[in-house]
């Protein structure tokens, strides 16, 4: 069981953790001072949460599309296999490294991560951060946060569209048919801050990004 070291000291912001437990759906630690959500407040990435989640943001925010495709593609696997190793312990370090640049494998080969590389010359922001006040009167300390994984401006009309990616299986094929309810939140969040931000005529469209299933999903 993970020891929640929030409930302790809301004031954290690091500690030394342990990898306990790794598969190919995610890892767990021995302790966190990561809040995951509830209660209104903001929420942080879950520890334990999905694998691709934690591999996410070096290799997909920071991927350099000028850069010879092939050789990024590697530098970022071998970005991804050092980054896990230093947060594994040593008795389960090849199995999470193995797993996460497998993981990474399977997104690279993935038509939406070709898309991504096309709409490259489009792209507005990576990993946009949001705050913004929200709908209703939550009172003086009200506000949305929040990080935008990616702005592009649609081909056709050269509107802008918000992307999160969602790179955990989904093992429903008849989720992929629609947004779960939070999802709806969260897009309608995010499209507020950035029509309020750029003071847009428009609503900005949300997709969802199923990485690892190749699918879209519109929000």
């Amino acid at each position: 069981m993970t020891d929640l070291l929030y409930y302790q000291d809301a004031y954290l912001t690091e500690c030394d953790a342990r990898v306990v437990h790794v598969d190919e759906d995610g890892i767990a630690l021995d302790r966190t001072v990561f809040y995951a959500t509830g209660g209104g407040q903001p929420g942080e990435p879950d520890p334990g949460a999905p694998l691709a989640d934690r591999l996410r943001p070096r290799a997909l925010e920071e991927f350099d599309f000028s850069a010879d495709v092939k050789v990024e593609i590697e530098r970022q696997r071998d970005t991804v296999a050092r980054d896990l190793a230093q947060i594994a312990t040593s008795d389960c370090t090849d199995e999470m490294v193995a797993a996460g640049t497998q993981l990474w494998d399977q997104i690279a080969r993935g038509s939406l991560f070709a898309r991504l590389r096309e709409l490259s010359d489009r792209i507005i922001a990576r990993e946009l951060s949001v705050l913004s006040p929200p709908i209703a009167d939550e009172g003086p300390v009200g506000y949305f946060t929040g990080l935008i994984d990616l702005v592009y401006r649609d081909p056709g009309n050269d509107q802008m569209v918000i992307v999160d990616y969602k790179t955990g299986a989904v093992d429903d094929r008849e989720g992929l048919r629609g947004p779960k309810e939070s999802h709806v939140e969260q897009g309608d969040a995010y499209k507020r801050a950035l029509k309020s931000a750029f003071e847009l005529s428009y609503t900005p469209r949300f997709e969802l990004w199923f990485l690892r299933d190749d699918e879209i999903v519109q929000g």
